[in-house]
């Protein structure tokens, strides 16, 4: 799931934290996807982290320009609901520059620089 966890319902993504009702949609689409997985199989999810400096400083990221940081959630809430319908947590992962290669993923491949960077995560379930 390329950068489209948060959009799949973008109404109850930003009430995810506060609204029952928007938590039991996210439990029913996770359990689809783990209906439709095999034993063993993965869940990749990647998207950007509802924090972000530029965001939280009211101002448009450089990096992210056109993320509408209202319509995501934490990797922590993504894998919160996938638990709860079976699915085992692998690991959360934080995006660096490409450019950069394996130095730039040891050095900025983290969740303090993700939020001066692109918060943006990668997530893997195992079924």
């Amino acid at each position: 799931m390329a950068n489209s966890i948060n959009h799949l319902d973008e109404e109850s993504t930003m009430t995810l934290n506060l609204n029952q009702e928007s938590k039991i949609k996210f439990r029913v689409l996770f359990y689809k996807m783990y209906s439709m997985l095999s034993t063993g199989g993965s869940l990749i999810i990647t998207d950007c982290d509802r924090k972000n400096f530029f965001n939280d400083l009211s101002l448009k990221s450089p990096f992210m320009p056109t993320i509408e940081w209202n319509k995501h959630q934490s990797p922590t809430c993504w894998v919160n609901i996938a638990k709860e319908v079976g699915f085992k947590k692998q690991s959360i992962k934080w995006s660096s520059p490409n450019s950069l290669g394996r130095i730039g993923q040891f050095l900025l491949g983290n969740r303090l620089i993700a939020y001066f960077l692109f918060s943006h995560f990668r997530i893997e379930l195992k079924k």
